[in-house]
């Protein structure tokens, strides 16, 4: 019998939403910001802390600019 493994992601755009992926043990975050424009590379500062903050696997969204993708 196959059973089907998922994992979710949370898209992690400030602190308190790292809070919460450790509080609901979220498996993997992709670290991001100005989620309201799309989102966007976040800062090296905000990276470093989810770096320092908890073992979950991490992923940063590399986004320059707001606009659409080509």
């Amino acid at each position: 019998m196959q059973t089907n493994n998922f994992q979710i992601e949370l898209c992690a755009a400030s602190i308190e939403s790292l809070v919460l992926a450790k509080e609901f043990n979220i498996g993997r975050v992709e670290l991001c910001q100005n989620l309201e424009t799309g989102g966007l590379t976040p800062s090296l500062a905000f990276q470093e802390f989810a770096l320092n903050f908890s073992n979950f696997e991490r992923h940063v969204l590399i986004r320059w600019r707001a606009g659409g993708f080509y």
